[in-house]
């Protein structure tokens, strides 16, 4: 049985394009964190607002910036459409591209303020909840 990934990836090409993106994304990122399917799958594409059925062909849980450079340079090679998912909280569903590749960064939450430069680096994936303490203990 092929994957949502192989099946679903680009329309237009055969299913080598498919596979070749995961082997693509499982060289570069661990596979544990490159999902098509099965519950980890279901909890990434998981939406606030429920009637939205855009499915993606492959989720790449991203955990570093060298992550999500891998998924850019695979979907570009590839030809598959790109979204990026930071906190989720878009109520229509536009961080998913029907078949496409979605970079998920809820695991880049990470907030360092730097006091002296008045500077905060905020993770593509920080909520609020994330980054007002961080920047409350700054002042």
């Amino acid at each position: 049985m092929q994957s949502r990934a192989n099946a679903n990836a680009n329309a237009n090409a055969p299913d080598e394009v498919g596979t070749a993106l995961l082997a693509e994304l499982r060289s570069r990122i661990p596979a544990v964190r490159v999902l098509t399917n099965g519950p980890e799958y279901a909890k990434a594409v998981a939406l606030f607002n429920a009637a939205v059925d855009v499915r993606p062909s492959v989720v790449v849980w991203c955990a570093t910036t060298a992550d999500v450079r891998a998924g850019i340079r695979a979907s570009r090679n590839h030809g598959v459409p790109l979204s990026v998912r930071g906190g989720g909280h878009d109520f229509w569903g536009r961080v998913f591209r029907p078949g496409g590749l979605v970079l998920d960064l809820t695991d880049m939450r990470g907030v360092q303020v730097d006091i002296g430069r008045r500077v905060a680096t905020v993770g593509g994936g920080a909520l609020s909840s994330d980054v007002v303490p961080a920047a409350e203990t700054a002042g």
